[in-house]
């Protein structure tokens, strides 16, 4: 692999010409062309998952002359990080100790992942399974059997009842998440182990039955070799970061802005085009060219969350 002496090499995970980096790269040609950053030859430059930034990023380093004035820039999805494990823009001093150590900064998306940025999208949504035809044309190409359009009501209400369904699901990934991010034990099989035992919940999923298991397992680590988290610490920032406690206890309804926020994108937007599909009868159309045609929807529009978000990513390292 070449790299570009005069290129501004930003790295995202993915396939080579995956969907992510070539949505990226129009929101940052269009940015470009008006002038909302930086005049700079921007490449994006996929390298499969995360665990590889960081070799990438030392050989950009060594043939790249314009990293030696501005840190390799990586985009990553969100996932179930919590506010204060996110760094936000950088001091000078930052920026030429991470050009020094040749390391990179991870910027990361507001949302869990980039198909969160889809569930904002209701009425362009509509508007593309009302311009699909009503009748058959050429071969392979999407139509609708059915003349149903939903309206922005309904696709919320299929978003409502699914996030209420999987909020729970979605709390307990969190809680996994961050025990992996903040192991007991630093051997990878017995971590694995030891996080079993604190989601093994039985019956009636409460906090008092959580927090129980959390407190159980940091007090039986008291005394041992191994290095210490204190869990039940862990837990009370994550329950201050959303209002799990009244989605879990008080049985509140789930926010959808929330949800549509940090939960898992990707599925919630698997499920809600399946629901369009069957109720609009739509044929000849996968969810990953529902989702590609979603995205050159959206890259014609002036305005979108996922371009203020990609522009506000690039504004912590230039």
């Amino acid at each position: 692999m070449e790299f570009n002496q005069d290129s501004f090499y930003i790295l995202v995970e993915g396939k080579p010409k995956g969907t992510e980096a070539i949505l990226y790269r129009n929101i940052i040609q269009d940015l470009l062309m008006e002038g909302k950053i930086p005049e700079h030859n921007y490449e994006v430059f996929e390298v499969g998952g995360s665990s590889a930034f960081g070799s990438f990023a030392q050989r950009i380093y060594y043939n790249s002359s314009k990293h030696k004035d501005y840190p390799v820039l990586a985009i990553a999805d969100r996932d179930y990080r919590l506010q204060k494990d996110i760094q936000g823009a950088l001091e000078q001093g930052e920026k030429q100790r991470l050009i020094r150590d040749r390391n990179f900064f991870c910027g990361y998306l507001e949302v869990h992942e980039w198909e969160n940025f889809l569930l904002f999208e209701l009425a362009n949504i509509i508007a593309f399974v009302d311009s699909l035809p009503t009748k058959i044309g050429r071969a392979g190409k999407p139509w609708r059997s059915e003349d149903f359009i939903p309206s922005i009501e309904e696709l919320q209400q299929v978003l409502d009842s699914y996030f209420q369904e999987y909020f729970l699901s979605e709390f307990l990934n969190l809680l996994s998440f961050q025990i992996r991010q903040n192991p007991i034990i630093h051997d990878k099989n017995t971590a694995k182990s030891e996080l079993k035992k604190i989601l093994k919940l039985d019956g009636e999923v409460t906090l008092q039955s959580i927090r129980e298991q959390f407190s159980k397992i940091t007090e039986e680590l008291l005394g041992t070799s191994y290095p210490k988290t204190d869990y039940t610490e862990l837990l009370e920032s994550v329950l201050a970061e959303l209002p799990w406690a009244e989605w879990v206890d008080q049985e509140i309804p789930v926010d959808r802005e929330i949800a549509s926020t940090f939960f898992q994108g990707k599925e919630a937007f698997k499920h809600l085009t399946k629901w369009i599909k069957e109720r609009s009868g739509i044929q000849n159309l996968s969810t990953t060219q529902f989702q590609d045609q979603l995205i050159r929807i959206i890259g014609e529009k002036k305005s979108s969350k996922i371009k203020s978000d990609i522009q506000r990513i690039l504004s912590l390292v230039l």
